[in-house]
């Protein structure tokens, strides 16, 4: 990846507030002249200089979505990821709770 392609990934993701690699795929379309992004990532559609189109219907997705957590489920791998965002969440309640002085 050239410096210049990496330097215009990480403004695209602080700009839109979306994780790096998102900025990636919006740096790299832009680069390449493309206008269109397919992803499943509904962030993305908030970025202005592309359009984003989700190339699966919305039943799809939960369809995948629902196979997804079963094999999460079935490996017990749910829930380590639903512990670790009881924990997120309680960090944030207790950021809110006692502030910082």
């Amino acid at each position: 990846m050239a410096p210049e392609l990496a330097e215009d990934a990480l403004n695209y993701a602080v700009a839109y507030g979306v994780e790096s690699w998102d900025g990636y795929l919006i740096a790299l379309t832009r680069s390449l002249g493309a206008k269109t992004v397919y992803s499943l990532d509904e962030e993305l559609s908030k970025v202005k200089e592309v359009s984003v189109n989700c190339p699966f219907t919305r039943e799809k997705l939960d369809e995948y979505h629902q196979y997804v957590e079963g094999v999460l489920k079935r490996q017990g791998i749910s829930s380590l990821i639903h512990n670790a965002h009881k924990g997120q969440r309680a960090k944030k309640e207790h950021a809110r709770r006692y502030p910082r002085r």
